[in-house]
């Protein structure tokens, strides 16, 4: 594979605010925890809430 894809330009009116990222990443964190407690028979009983 010789040649790599140039990235184009997004509108700024598409890119995520600094806050909706981290949201996502604390969404994320939640999530992953979940499912490990899940893998190892700890399921997280807090509300989703």
């Amino acid at each position: 594979m010789a040649r790599q894809l140039s990235l184009i330009e997004t509108p700024q009116e598409w890119r995520l605010s600094a806050e909706t990222k981290e949201i996502a990443r604390r969404g994320l964190a939640e999530a992953r925890a979940a499912l490990a407690a899940g893998r190892n028979g700890r399921p997280d009983h807090r509300s989703a809430a």
